[in-house]
């Protein structure tokens, strides 16, 4: 631009900013890189995190059950009692 007067001629054209280029980038990063690291430790990260999801769901099941249990005890020895008796 000459001294600083616009001619339109700048004002077509996409100029993205430093952080929409590293944004744009850092989505394709793994499809560029040859090196398989990057990929390998995304993976065990995501696999690490679905085993811990499903540890926490399989804790919150058991501890279900055993409530379950317990108050299924709980009516047993309250329908035992008048039979005993």
């Amino acid at each position: 631009m000459p001294l600083g007067h616009s001619i339109g001629l700048w004002d077509g054209y996409y100029r993205p900013t430093p952080e929409q280029c590293l944004n744009a980038y850092l989505k394709v990063v793994e499809d560029l890189t040859i090196n398989k690291e990057n990929r390998l430790a995304k993976q065990v990260h995501e696999l690490k995190t679905k085993k811990e999801d499903s540890e926490y769901i399989i804790k919150g099941k058991l501890q279900e059950m055993r409530e379950k249990s317990q108050e299924n005890d709980e009516q047993i020895k309250v329908l035992e009692s008048p039979i005993e008796k």
